[in-house]
């Protein structure tokens, strides 16, 4: 959990720098597709044990979380861009 919240503050801190507009339509599809995953938990495509990726495509990054016992938790952001392998 930490590592996604510094995640956040790296991703809004790079799209402050480009564009107030831009930042803030990212934080507003982050915060969308977090609350969506409260009633659909399992969204997302399985990457393998309880481990989860949900794409935010309009904004091109990708949401991993887990799910255990109906808990999600996100774990890290990622760009599309970006190297996400673990």
């Amino acid at each position: 959990m930490d590592e996604a919240l510094g995640d956040l503050v790296r991703i809004a801190e790079f799209n402050l720098s480009r564009s107030e507009e831009w930042a803030d339509k990212v934080q507003d599809r982050f915060l969308e597709r977090g609350d969506a995953l409260g009633d659909r938990p399992f969204s997302g495509r399985p990457l393998g044990g309880t481990l989860r990726a949900l794409s935010v495509p309009d904004v091109q990054y990708v949401l991993f979380h887990t799910v255990d016992d109906e808990e999600v938790r996100i774990l890290w952001v990622r760009s599309t861009r970006e190297d996400d392998r673990r």
